[in-house]
């Protein structure tokens, strides 16, 4: 039996850009904080593994390239999160059976509690004149939008 940990913290900055407006922000779409764990069993004709994944702390960097400046709280801002997308937590499980020393069943299952990727709000965008223009955006909370629980099955043979 044993067990795994991992954690790593990003704190990035630009610190050189063309739009001067960026200089200073976290780069996007990286995790400040990712964290994972896995406890595994391994025996001769059978093993296991439970895995954990968190990522938290993902900057959206709200340049909006069209006006070329940070949003404001009057547009993406609204959704209570902020400057970042919302954090996930994801469980794994695997498994293996060796029938005999060539032949080795693989089952695995990502994302084992179905965790959904999609969660979008709708904010509105001002442009023209004194802003008379609204536009309806509308905008993921995750930062991609990951495939559900998924099954992973596969036999090795050794020779």
């Amino acid at each position: 039996i044993s067990l795994k940990t991992a954690y790593t913290l990003n704190k990035s900055e630009i610190v050189e850009a063309e739009d001067k407006s960026e200089i200073g922000l976290s780069l996007a779409d990286i995790p400040l904080h990712n964290f994972n764990a896995s406890l595994h069993y391994d025996s001769r004709y059978f093993g296991a593994y439970f895995r954990g994944e968190a990522k938290s702390g993902i900057n959206r960097n709200l340049i909006d390239s069209n006006a070329n400046q940070t949003l404001t709280n009057n547009s993406i801002r609204t959704n209570g999160n902020g400057d970042f997308y919302k954090p996930y937590h994801l469980l794994h499980l695997g498994l293996y059976i060796k029938p005999n020393k060539n032949i080795k069943l693989n089952f695995a299952a990502y994302n084992l509690l179905d965790f959904n990727f999609v969660d979008y709000f709708s904010y509105t965008t001002y442009s023209g004149t004194n802003g008379a223009t609204q536009t309806p955006t509308y905008e993921n909370n995750y930062h991609f939008i990951r495939e559900g629980r998924r099954y992973f099955v596969s036999m090795q043979m050794d020779f």
